[in-house]
């Protein structure tokens, strides 16, 4: 069941989704998070207090009450948050409207380097970047096909003598021409 409560004259769900993908993950995180302070407020109410108190307490309410008033908990949300909101601003950016192939792997790459410069800048220094980049990877391999590595290879600012096409990107190209085209002068004219 969910509870609801008013709070600064809003009416919110206290838990609001089912977390199913990276952006979704983000917006039910994003949902709990905002209703922190409806949920404390909740959580000292007079009649849930008494129900605590009662015979027929739910199992799982004084849990759920600890947890609502446990700092840690809402600072590893936070940290959570923040972590999966690149995604999210990529994930929308990549469905906005008139957005095609050619930057898929861009909008990857995007999250790569925020995160990036989030373990750079030690921000949170409890996250297990390893293991992140090493999940990322994974999503990135299984969530990406040769066709948007060319198509990424091929936009109109990573093509010419101005290409700001990364290494990596380039690397993933050349070993597709070098699968597909057998003969050593094709390859050579496909990458010029």
């Amino acid at each position: 069941m969910c509870q609801r409560t008013r709070w600064n004259g809003v009416t919110r769900a206290l838990i609001r989704s089912v977390i199913t993908c990276w952006g979704s993950q983000y917006n039910s995180f994003f949902s709990v998070l905002r209703s922190r302070d409806p949920a404390r407020d909740w959580s000292i109410r007079k009649d849930v207090r008494d129900e605590l108190r009662s015979q027929d307490c739910p199992v799982l309410l004084p849990e759920a009450i600890r947890i609502i008033k446990d700092n840690s908990f809402w600072l590893k949300l936070e940290t959570a948050v923040a972590v999966l909101k690149p995604v999210n601003e990529f994930r929308h950016a990549s469905e906005a409207d008139g957005v095609g192939i050619a930057y898929v792997v861009n909008r990857w790459l995007q999250v790569k380097r925020k995160w990036a410069e989030m373990r750079e800048a030690d921000q949170f220094p409890d996250i297990p970047w390893d293991d992140i980049d090493a999940i990322f990877k994974a999503r990135l391999d299984k969530q990406t096909y040769d066709m948007h590595w060319i198509a990424d290879a091929l936009r109109p600012d990573t093509t010419g003598s101005n290409s700001k096409l990364p290494p990596s990107v380039f690397a993933r190209v050349q070993e597709y021409f070098r699968k597909q085209l057998k003969d050593e002068n094709e390859y050579h004219r496909a990458l010029s």
